[in-house]
């Protein structure tokens, strides 16, 4: 025959069981509880890590902007001072051409050119042209 066991039996092995579930969870959440706390740590030195990144990249980009900065304002001064240079270089290229085509027109008046002549080869006035050929020109 079963035997049916007492009330008191059931009452304690409802205890057990009970007691040993409370255990159980007890040590899962114990165990849960590290493991998170350690991802956490983890985390948050990650966190700090990324951090540390990030302060290092907005110091290295404001330095590039600065950076930036002063290289727009030196290539504007150069700018400048290339627009400035080349002024100066055409003044000194038409007092060079103008000595130049003097020269030359002083050289076809004492040949005996025509003052036409002259201005026409040397691309100086016919005024000043006529002045060179009066001043060096062959006298007749």
């Amino acid at each position: 025959m079963i035997e049916i066991p007492s009330p008191i039996g059931i009452v304690t092995f409802i205890c057990l069981v009970t007691l040993a579930l409370a255990v159980l969870i007890l040590v899962v959440k114990r165990s849960s509880h590290r493991i998170l706390a350690k991802r956490l740590g983890d985390v948050q030195r990650q966190l700090a890590a990324l951090e540390s990144q990030n302060e290092s990249q907005i110091a290295a980009a404001t330095k590039a902007a600065e950076t930036m900065e002063k290289l727009r304002i030196g290539a504007e001064e150069t700018i400048r001072t290339i627009e400035a240079m080349r002024i100066d270089m055409t003044h000194l290229d038409d007092e060079v051409r103008g000595e130049i085509g003097t020269s030359r027109a002083i050289e076809m008046a004492r040949a005996g050119a025509s003052k036409e002549d002259i201005a026409e080869k040397t691309g100086l006035s016919l005024e000043r042209a006529d002045a060179i050929v009066t001043f060096h020109g062959v006298r007749k």
